[in-house]
């Protein structure tokens, strides 16, 4: 795949990323906000968890990439290629 293409494709998934990040943690906000203490139950408190979870993964594809640009525009050989999740 053509460097350029390639690099357009990675943008907008991340651009992808970057909105459902903050999708998830305007949910997670809401819920805190809204949830009375009685009522975070046990499952719940696990759904936030896995929702942070996501950002977090998230987060580190972001994080890599970032490197991996940084190390280009350094012209530092790339060890390996980054993959983004999804």
């Amino acid at each position: 795949m053509e460097p350029k293409l390639k690099m357009s494709k990675t943008i907008r998934h991340l651009l992808h990323d970057i909105e459902r990040i903050s999708v998830v943690v305007r949910e997670v906000e809401e819920e805190l906000v809204t949830a009375r203490p009685s009522s975070l139950t046990t499952k719940k408190i696990l759904v936030l968890k896995e929702k942070l979870s996501e950002v977090h993964a998230r987060l580190d594809g972001i994080h890599e990439f970032v490197l991996g640009c940084q190390r280009q525009a350094q012209e530092q050989p790339v060890v390996q290629e980054t993959d983004v999740w999804l």
